[in-house]
């Protein structure tokens, strides 16, 4: 969520899964859905699907007074999401998203 400079996210936990060759769009559903989030999450979540898989290395650093912290991610790679049969072998650019 974002309003103006400032952002924050909900965060809900989610029942343990793998990824793994072969899952797919449905099994990402029932994760949702077997899992203890708020019914409007859920709802919105529905309607639509995951369309990429992204892994990263995050770094946090804050200032010395803490007032201020930034995050840094490196090692970024995407894959994209199939309806069925994932094997996530395939990376993608961040240009071809």
């Amino acid at each position: 969520m974002k309003k103006g400079f400032v952002g924050g996210k909900h965060s809900f936990l989610l029942k343990a899964f793998r990824i793994q060759k072969g899952i797919g769009v449905a099994d990402f559903k029932n994760v949702i859905k077997d899992s203890k989030i708020d019914t409007w999450i859920e709802a919105a979540i529905e309607t639509q699907g995951p369309i990429i898989l992204n892994r990263y290395r995050r770094k946090y650093f804050q200032s010395a007074d803490k007032q201020f912290s930034i995050t840094i991610d490196d090692q970024q790679s995407f894959y994209k999401i199939k309806l069925h049969e994932n094997s996530f072998l395939e990376k993608l650019d961040d240009f071809q998203m």
